[in-house]
């Protein structure tokens, strides 16, 4: 027994040292969190503020902002290109335009004809004597006829008809002539003449009052017609933009 009591009284020496430096190991370590702590606050304060948010091409500056909302997440208005639609509008499909917003074009070839007379034809894909492809163009017809008109019931729903008006790649090499004349309302709108070697030309007419469009076409010298080289084929790739 008494050997017992003298080793428990050994003992106590040591556990008293290494719970000290238990102790001191504990404190180290918050001694070393805190100065951590304090370290990466001074580095956060280092950093410049921002002094403004963008998005698109709205920006925000951030001392015209609340100081509790620099926190929060900032709503910036949308810009003008940026498309508005309304909970209402979403629900029917229907979405409003910015106020720069382009109008609606409308290809000539999407367009039905009202009124025609050896009308022009749609050939597709077609290529001018400069070797550009026009893919959505109307030509005057392979045929025997020297005259004839194609009519477009617009109905002032247009108020700019604009493109190109060219000769056939294949038929650019050619002494005789055509002619394609735009009417409103049969009226003389404007007229382009087309012989060999006479380059694209590009036209832009105004038409907000014009019920019936007319595109006529005169072949001089077309006795067996332009498909077989004696007067010019000319194409027409045409665009009408919406009235606003």
């Amino acid at each position: 027994m008494d050997d017992e009591i003298k080793e428990t009284k050994s003992r106590k020496p040591l556990i008293t040292v290494i719970s000290i430096l238990s102790a001191i190991g504990v404190i180290t370590g918050i001694i070393a969190n805190y100065y951590e702590i304090k370290k990466n606050k001074a580095e956060l304060n280092e950093i410049e503020p921002i002094e403004s948010l963008s998005v698109g091409n709205s920006s925000v500056s951030a001392v015209d902002l609340p100081e509790d909302d620099l926190a929060e997440e900032v709503v910036v208005p949308p810009s003008a290109g940026d498309r508005i639609i309304t909970e209402e509008d979403e629900e029917e499909g229907i979405g409003i335009p910015p106020s720069d917003y382009k109008p609606k074009v409308v290809k000539l070839t999407d367009l039905d004809y009202f009124n025609a007379e050896d009308a022009l034809r749609d050939d597709g894909a077609l290529k001018d004597n400069l070797g550009q492809i026009h893919t959505n163009a109307l030509g005057t017809p392979h045929s025997l006829t020297d005259d004839g008109f194609t009519q477009y019931y617009v109905n002032q729903k247009y108020k700019q008809i604009s493109g190109t008006i060219f000769l056939y790649y294949d038929l650019r090499s050619t002494g005789s002539n055509t002619v394609i004349e735009f009417r409103g309302d049969g009226v003389e709108l404007a007229t382009f003449s087309f012989t060999g070697g006479t380059l694209p030309q590009d036209f832009e007419l105004d038409i907000p009052d014009v019920n019936v469009l007319e595109i006529a076409y005169h072949h001089t010298n077309c006795s067996i017609g332009c498909y077989q080289s004696t007067s010019v084929c000319v194409g027409i790739d045409a665009t009408l933009t919406k009235a606003e």
